[in-house]
Order: structure tokens, then sequence, then C-alpha cells
């Protein structure tokens, strides 16, 4: 908060353990040198206030135990540092999570098979950055679940993301040895949709590609699902067709 006697911030951690509820606001104010944080813990659920994290704050998902993080209301808008560190994290309609351009979701989950759920019918609208930086397992977006956005950058920088659904007009980025997978419902491509890299871009689960743009991508797998056009691929170096 902002100290009206020395003039200055002082910076400060919330905890939450609970439901938070209301129509209000809760600013996780920052400034340089002042990195304020909210910390999400076991069992919390934010139903209905708005989040707005500054650039240089900090939002925590950490909730090793009960059921996960839950965002049922509202909307989180985040511009500075979201760190998910454990469990499942549910979106339940209308509940948004925006990463606003320059902002940073960082997925840092490694467990021995899932690396995290993405659960609920909410939204996550991506301008920033939503990468997956550690665990060799995946992150799931749930088959018929939450729908991911994405304008900015999806870097998947270990292991794998499984989209549900979407519209993308970003950067779909991944390191050796990572993959992004589709799987379960619908996902566009628009005008400014790139996937960068010589990694596997698979399709499962009935899934739709639906190419409204021409796309570049290195190698490609289609399990199960379709390929929708007006748009084509380019310079597709290896197609599986299972």
């Amino acid at each position: 908060m902002y100290d009206t006697n020395l003039l200055g911030w002082d910076e400060g951690t919330l905890q939450l353990t609970a439901t938070l509820s209301g129509t209000g606001v809760v600013h996780v104010a920052a400034a340089p040198g002042f990195p304020s944080e909210l910390d999400c813990g076991s069992s919390s659920i934010l139903n209905g206030p708005v989040i707005n994290v500054d650039s240089g704050g900090n939002l925590i998902f950490d909730a090793p135990g009960g059921s996960g993080c839950q965002i049922t209301g509202g909307a989180v808008n985040n511009s500075g540092t979201a760190v998910w560190k454990s469990n499942t994290l549910t979106l339940v309609s209308p509940g948004i999570f925006n990463n606003l351009a320059g902002g940073l979701f960082d997925c840092q989950i490694m467990n021995n098979s899932v690396d995290g759920n993405i659960l609920g019918n909410g939204t996550v609208n991506n301008a920033g950055t939503f990468r997956k930086s550690k665990g060799t397992n995946a992150i799931i977006f749930a088959s018929y679940g939450p729908g991911f956005n994405n304008s900015g950058l999806l870097d998947v920088a270990s292991g794998k993301v499984q989209l549900s659904s979407g519209t993308n007009s970003g950067t779909f980025s991944m390191t050796p040895g990572a993959e992004i997978w589709f799987a379960g419902n619908t996902n566009t491509f628009v005008a400014g949709a790139q996937i960068a890299g010589t990694n596997f871009v698979r399709v499962n689960q009935s899934a739709v590609l639906l190419l409204r743009t021409n796309l570049t991508v290195a190698n490609f797998q289609l399990n199960s699902g379709d390929v929708g056009w007006p748009g084509r691929f380019n310079r597709v170096q290896y197609f599986q067709l299972d």
C-alpha cells in the first residue's frame, strides 16, 4: 500500500486459504523495488472480485492439498508475474484469467504424471507470455473445458501443453523435445498466428484445427480429429495421419 507518511510504497503479502467474495477490486500494487504479492493457497476461491496485479507484482497459485485454486467469478488481470506451483487450477464461467501484455504466467509444476490440470468452463486470455518452464509431462486444459485465447506467446520450454479450445493470433513456441497437443474441441488460427520451432504439433481426441490463415508447421500428427480450411499448412516437413 502507499504510505502517506513516507511518501512511498510498503510492499506486502496477502495469503488466501478460503473464499474471497464480493464485487470490488483487489489491487496487488507494485512499484520498482517494491513487489507486493497475493498467495492463493489450498482450497482458495476467488468468487467475484476483480484482481489487478501490477507490473512487478506477484500472484502465486500454490495449493498442494484440498481442491486446488479456483476462479469462480470476476477476473484476474495480470500485468506482473503469476506462478503456478501445484495441484489444479479451476476457472468456472464467468471466471476469466487475463494475462495482459507484459504479464507472465509461469507453470513450475513437476509431477510424475500430469504437470497440472486446468479445469472448468472459464477462459484464459493470453496477451503476454504463458510459459511452462518445468516438468517433462503435460499441462492439460480439460477436454471441452477452459478456452485458451492466445494473442501473445505460449512458450513451452519443457514437456507438453494440451489445449482444448480457443482462438490464436499469437505465437506458439517450443524448445527441443517439447510439444503442443490439441484435444476435444475447436482451435481457430487467424491472421498473425505462428508456430515456431521444429517440434511436433499433435491433434487428438476428435479435436478440430480451423485454419483461417496459412500456418507454417514443421512436424504435424493427426491422431484423431480434423483440420478445417480455407487456410493451409506451409512447409510441413513431416505429416503423420494415424
